[in-house]
């Protein structure tokens, strides 16, 4: 069955509407993404990279390695 539309576009509360519900309550929000990246972002872009270069090195490990050919006894000159 498919959700309506404005189920997966939920309404968005501004700071000042927040602290008149909730006058009592210490409340931090996010900003936008315009803002200049923070360590944290940054930090997390380098953890992503990291992990990917270590999912490649496992895959490169699970290769299976070449034989060498061995000389077959059921040969005869």
């Amino acid at each position: 069955m498919n959700r309506p539309w404005p189920e997966d576009m939920p309404d968005q509360i501004t700071d000042e509407k927040l602290h008149l519900l909730l006058p009592e309550a210490s409340i931090s929000s996010m900003q936008s993404a315009e803002e200049a990246p923070s360590l944290v972002q940054e930090a997390w872009k380098l953890f992503l990279f990291f992990a990917l270069a270590c999912l490649l090195m496992e895959a490169l490990l699970c290769l299976p390695g070449q034989t060498a050919k061995r000389p077959s006894h059921t040969t005869r000159p």
